[in-house]
């Protein structure tokens, strides 16, 4: 029986890439999205695979989400936690809603869908979950501009190795991989130069790899493996 991929924020970006490599791989993919019709829709075309629209900070949308691909696909035996929101800027600019939005768009959509995913993976007695972190946000220094995002990806950093715990031994695995600054295929030379200039980079991370990194987790026999790639 094939199992069921869900990648989350898989309509775009890394998401798509680790979608092409499950589908490759003989998963039967499902994606959810939050806000980007066409480009979910467009994903559906070229993979072949079903979409799903939800609000992940929601549990009520996670619940839904879930439901659907049960009825129409089957139980969810693989999770890739890639959606998230990116929110920037100095910590006293943000507001309170600003902070909000930068610690619960990382941490709701990622733990809501794996409260979800795991009841039914433990009955199993087989699940694999990949969550995306951020490299280098488990050393304690000083950002500028994603404070509030890499104290995020380092709170999650923690509830991972906490679940790979919880979970040890019911044949679910939870695992982290953290990339660096990764290439956008839509950008020129000039904003790679400036990335790697700024942030004291040899080069940008290719999707391509990170997404290879992710499906290697999914196959692999590992638990509570936080990865930095960079």
């Amino acid at each position: 029986m094939e199992s069921v991929a869900l990648v989350t924020g898989g309509s775009k970006g890394l998401g798509l890439e680790i979608a092409r490599l499950l589908k490759k791989g003989g998963y039967l993919v499902a994606i959810s999205y939050r806000s980007d019709v066409q480009a979910a829709r467009d994903v559906s075309i070229e993979l072949e695979v079903p979409i799903y629209q939800a609000d992940l900070e929601v549990p009520e949308d996670v619940e839904r989400l879930f439901d659907m691909i049960e009825c129409e696909i089957g139980p969810v035996s693989v999770l890739v936690n890639n959606a998230a929101s990116f929110v920037t800027g100095p910590i006293l600019s943000l507001g309170p809603d600003g902070f909000s939005e930068g610690m619960d768009g990382v941490i709701y959509p990622t733990i809501l869908p794996i409260m979800r995913a795991v009841k039914g993976m433990k009955e199993k007695g087989f699940g694999r979950i990949v969550n995306m972190g951020m490299a280098g946000s488990l050393e304690v220094k000083a950002y500028r501009e994603v404070a509030v995002h890499a104290a995020a990806k380092t709170a999650l950093a923690v509830l991972t190795t906490s679940l790979a715990s919880e979970l040890e031994g019911t044949g679910v695995t939870i695992n982290m991989i953290s990339p660096g600054i990764m290439d956008r295929p839509e950008k020129d030379d000039s904003w790679r130069g400036s990335m790697m200039e700024g942030y004291g980079l040899s080069r940008l991370v290719p999707p391509t790899e990170v997404a290879s990194e992710v499906v290697a987790l999914v196959k692999g026999p590992e638990t509570g493996l936080i990865k930095d790639y960079l």
